[in-house]
């Protein structure tokens, strides 16, 4: 989903995500040599300064998981989500697989980050 712009403007939601996901069948596998399928779906905790709300959240990760696709939080800026909508880190966390936390923006920790990721989802 590289270059993907929300038709929102605001937040990516799961009707806009599920429309861009691609996941070949097994009696179309000459589509894997000509495209991308979909492995991971990545999103951020902010756009722009807004916070996507964590119902969105709940939605993309309840339909990528229900087709096999891999949830990664690009969580920059978790730390001020936390602090603003009162959720707790492990409920921002829990819709996804795998999770990066970014110590020098929420913390004002230099160059520091770390990955978290759900030991059944290493492939």
């Amino acid at each position: 989903m590289g270059g993907y712009r929300t038709s929102h403007r605001l937040w990516y939601r799961c009707t806009c995500v599920s429309a861009n996901v691609e996941i070949p069948s097994a009696a179309s596998m000459t589509l894997i040599l000509s495209s991308a399928p979909t492995h991971v779906i990545a999103l951020e905790n902010t756009l722009n300064g807004t916070i996507m709300p964590q119902s969105e959240v709940l939605e993309i990760s309840k339909n990528a998981h229900r087709r096999g696709i891999i949830m990664h939080l690009d969580g920059a800026r978790i730390w001020h989500v936390a602090a603003e909508t009162g959720s707790s880190m492990k409920e921002l966390c829990d819709p996804f697989d795998s999770v990066s936390l970014c110590f020098s923006k929420g913390l004002g920790r230099s160059c520091s980050e770390i990955l978290l990721r759900r030991m059944e989802t290493h492939r």
